[in-house]
Formats: structure tokens, sequence, C-alpha cells
């Protein structure tokens, strides 16, 4: 049996008019401590960081403090701030990922 992580869009919903981004759910059964387990780590916190960006500006929005400008300000430095440098590192996996691959394969 296969378990299924992820989803099959990179937002869970979509704004009004714009096309889901439709991606590969996350079906591999991997040991820990494995280059894919920690592939598998990063595909989930992208799709993680994602949602708390949306879930930011949620939340400005219903606090009622901030103007439209205010709310876009608020969720760009907790993008800046927060999850930019995550998704650095997320990159970073990725990157090693495919050096590995890349010297088992001239082999």
């Amino acid at each position: 049996m296969v378990t299924v992580k992820g989803r099959p869009t990179v937002r869970k919903i979509t704004r009004d008019g714009r096309a889901p981004k439709f991606i590969e759910p996350w079906t591999f059964e991997v040991p820990e401590n494995t280059t894919l387990h920690k592939l598998e780590d990063a595909y989930l916190n992208a799709l993680a960081a994602v949602d708390e960006i949306k879930q930011c500006k949620a939340d400005a929005v219903l606090s009622k403090r901030y103007t439209d400008e205010g709310i876009a300000k608020q969720v760009l430095e907790i993008a800046a701030g927060e999850l930019a440098p995550r998704f650095k590192r997320l990159g970073c996996v990725v990157q090693a990922a495919r050096a590995e691959a890349g010297r088992i394969v001239s082999r």
C-alpha cells in the first residue's frame, strides 16, 4: 500500500480565476536518514511554508489592524525574514541530492 503525502496542488485553495499549479504528491516509502527522506522533508516543508504565508495573510486581514498596504508589508516581512531562508535551506537539500544522484549515475 502506498502512503500519499502532500497534495495535488501547490496551494490548498487557489486565487479566483487562477489555474492551480499541479504537482505530484509524495508516494515514496523511504527509510530514515536517507537522501530520499531528506527530499521528502524538503517537499513537505515547502508546502507547509506556502500554507504559512497564506495563514499569515489571513490572520492580518482578520485582525483588522492593517490597511491593504499594511497587510502586504506584513506578509512580505514574514516571507523575506522567515520563509526565504527556509526555502534557501530546502534548495540546498535538493542540490545535494542532485549532486549525489550525479555521482551515482557517473559510476
